[in-house]
């Protein structure tokens, strides 16, 4: 199809199929706003029309025979091409594009002018990525074998992204589920690495799991920040997501709670808190998220944060999140917390649980900073949650360091229980097969180990002759309600 001109306005949709469509006179056509032009391919020049100044939507149901695609022209007007894009340079410097196939290029992007580009699939780049002056790029999954810097106010938006270089952030929020850097790391001038929150429809919640070959820094003005992004108000659970099965527990107990609703363990953060109650934006009771770092070295002298956020009435605040670190080195004066929230302005509404916060490290002797994982109500003499719980692991030494405070708020009796054996007469000795012996006890003490969601006993040593200290200990392996399986070549049957 032939033009001189073609004007789209009004609200109009234009929809020529898989039809090419050339235009004579570009400069004097134009898509309004509010409306739309899909074809089937057209010429560079038709991709500049109007100027770009018009705000309306072209849509490309083919890929245009152009190795090399220049998008600055857009102005405030989007471009959406329906399938996979495969070019050797893209230029974008203005207005919006989408990628609904996937995109591909040869060289490296440099994504300016406060554009966006969303990238539906994968995108994968030739060389060195830039996000700059509060342009926007989202993809779902991001390859790119060299450096990537997201500066000047700009936002990227990820799940899956793989930086074969080193990665900046400065002054700009990196959104991301799974991120994976050789190199280095960096936030700076406030930056903000965050998730998305989660949705109950469908259930699903956003945690991060970054890790970083080299050095992981903070500075002092940045951090991670997942206040509020674990389990959903009102009442929504973990480790399960659950409904109303541990309203605003995790490591600590929800103050008004006299049950065990806990779930994890110290040993090694998981799980994001538990919800509260939703009043408003401002107190939506949400839990704290859901972090794992694993890196060379984290230098950390910002924060990182999975708090949970206050609520109102019965049902309080949400619990904290859970934060897990593997490094060689721990250095900075920054600090760690998945605290539980209250309500600030009630100290008679109930607080949710601290959270849990592990961390496994060669060398921590230039870390000067902070954990904190305590309860919270709406002050210090409120219904306030308990206390969640820190775990260090050195690996010079054989056991770790548990550190549990409340920080002054004055929790119930045992709102910060620990998964135990008890003690329990032995009904039953069986060996299952060589080597593997299942005991039995008389009642039903246990909840049955998950390895999806830490449930059981599993990695407690257990002494099966309590009466005396002389005893051997064997480590339980798996358990049901009410039996437990060890391995040992030991006869247990006496």
């Amino acid at each position: 199809h032939r033009f001189e001109t073609v004007n789209v306005v009004g609200g109009a949709y234009v929809d020529f199929g898989e039809d090419r469509v050339i235009i004579n006179d570009p400069s004097a056509s134009t898509i309004g706003s509010n409306s739309t032009l899909r074809v089937g391919e057209v010429d560079q020049s038709t991709l500049d029309f109007g100027g770009g100044s018009s705000g309306g939507q072209l849509i490309l149901t083919h890929v245009p025979a152009l190795s090399n695609l220049d998008l600055s022209g857009l102005g405030t007007s989007q471009v959406v091409f329906e399938h996979a894009v495969v070019l050797d340079n893209l230029i974008m410097g203005a207005g919006s594009a989408v990628f609904n196939g996937g995109l591909t290029l040869a060289s490296g992007l440099a994504v300016d002018g406060g554009s966006y580009i969303t990238v539906n699939g994968t995108f994968e780049l030739g060389g060195k990525l830039e996000v700059l002056s509060g342009s926007t790029l989202t993809a779902s999954t991001l390859l790119a074998p060299g450096d990537v810097d997201v500066l000047g106010g700009s936002t990227l938006t990820t799940t899956n992204m793989t930086v074969s270089g080193s990665m900046l952030v400065d002054g700009s929020t990196l959104v991301g589920e799974n991120i994976e850097v050789t190199g280095s790391m960096d936030l700076f001038n406030a930056s903000q690495l965050t998730v998305k929150s989660a949705t109950i429809s469908p259930k699903r919640l956003y945690g991060l799991d970054i890790e970083v070959g080299g050095t992981f820094t903070i500075d002092v003005s940045s951090r991670i920040a997942l206040n509020g992004k674990g389990y959903p108000a009102n009442y929504y659970s973990g480790p399960d997501f659950s409904y109303n099965n541990g309203v605003g527990c995790h490591g600590g107990r929800w103050s008004k709670s006299n049950a065990d609703c806990t779930h994890g363990r110290y040993e090694r953060a998981r799980f994001a808190g538990s919800a509260g109650q939703y009043h408003n934006s401002d107190y939506p009771g949400h839990g704290g998220g859901q972090l794992e770092i694993t890196a060379g070295t984290l230098w950390l002298e910002g924060r990182i944060e999975a708090d949970g956020l206050a609520g109102k009435n019965l049902y309080g605040g949400g619990a904290g999140g859970g934060i897990h670190v593997e490094a060689s080195s721990l250095q900075g004066s920054g600090s760690f917390s998945a605290t539980g929230a209250g309500y600030a302005n009630r100290q008679d509404y109930a607080g949710g649980g601290g959270g849990r916060i592990s961390l496994y490290v060669d060398d921590r002797s230039g870390f000067s900073g902070s954990y904190t994982a305590r309860g919270r109500a709406g002050n210090s003499t409120g219904y306030t949650g308990g206390s969640g719980t820190v775990y260090i692991m050195e690996s010079s030494q054989s056991d770790g360091h548990l550190y549990v405070t409340n920080e002054g708020y004055v929790a119930q009796t045992g709102s910060t229980p620990i998964r135990n054996v008890g003690r329990h007469e032995i009904t039953a000795a069986q060996a299952l097969s060589p080597g593997v012996w299942q005991l039995t006890v008389g009642d039903s003490p246990w909840k049955a180990t998950s390895a999806a969601y830490d449930w059981g006993i599993d990695g407690i040593e257990v002494d099966l002759e309590a009466s005396e200290t002389l005893s051997s200990h064997y480590v339980i392996e798996s358990n049901t309600t009410n039996t437990i399986e060890v391995l040992t070549n030991d006869n247990l049957a006496g």
